[in-house]
């Protein structure tokens, strides 16, 4: 599970799903889904995983994400056996990544996050959900968004030739929009840390 998982498509713009958490496993999804998708937008939605793995391998990080059409940065998720490291921080990677010439954007807040891929997002675009954590969380929110209602109507037409599979254009396939809604995971004690300090 979560190796290129895909959640649906909506209007035209498919969500998938990848565990990978380090540079090589990011440079080769990135590869896999060239491959697939040709020239459609690729934009990956990046969870690094503890301060010490990102701090340890920074430089790859940027090297491989920069490969992206565009690369949407969260805070990073933490090892409950490990202190919250200040020298490093998500953002750091969102602007080293736009030095070496890729597009990066950095979010502290995960509704707003969500909020503008919905807001930008166009028929053809493939948006992947990538790290360790728990990124994945947040697609049922994001079809919700993207679709404009959070219990899209089910249908076999698929208006949108995007699409990547014909079947669930339109449609929830393994997560419903109820099952892990954004409101909840955040009113669960969860403290997002804004590295934008």
């Amino acid at each position: 599970k979560r190796r290129f998982e895909h959640y649906g498509c909506i209007k035209g713009v498919d969500l998938y799903d990848d565990y990978a958490h380090h540079p090589h496993e990011i440079a080769s999804l990135i590869k896999t889904a060239r491959e697939k998708f040709g020239g459609r937008k690729l934009r990956i939605v990046f969870h690094p995983h503890t301060y010490s793995r990102t701090k340890a391998l920074f430089e790859g990080f940027v090297e491989s994400l920069k490969l992206a059409d565009e690369t949407i940065l969260i805070p990073i998720f933490a090892s409950a056996r490990e202190k919250v490291d200040l020298t490093i921080n998500s953002s750091m990677l969102a602007q080293s990544i736009r030095q070496k010439g890729g597009e990066a954007k950095y979010f502290s807040d995960w509704e707003k996050m969500v909020e503008y891929l919905a807001n930008s997002a166009k028929t053809g675009d493939v948006i992947i959900t990538v790290g360790a954590g728990d990124v994945y969380k947040v697609i049922s929110k994001l079809k919700c968004r993207i679709s404009g209602s959070c219990r899209p109507a089910a249908s076999s037409d698929n208006p949108h030739p995007h699409c990547s599979d014909r079947s669930d254009c339109g449609r929830s396939m393994r997560h419903s929009a109820g099952r892990h809604p954004l409101i909840k995971l955040l009113g669960e004690g969860r403290v997002l840390i804004d590295e934008s300090m």
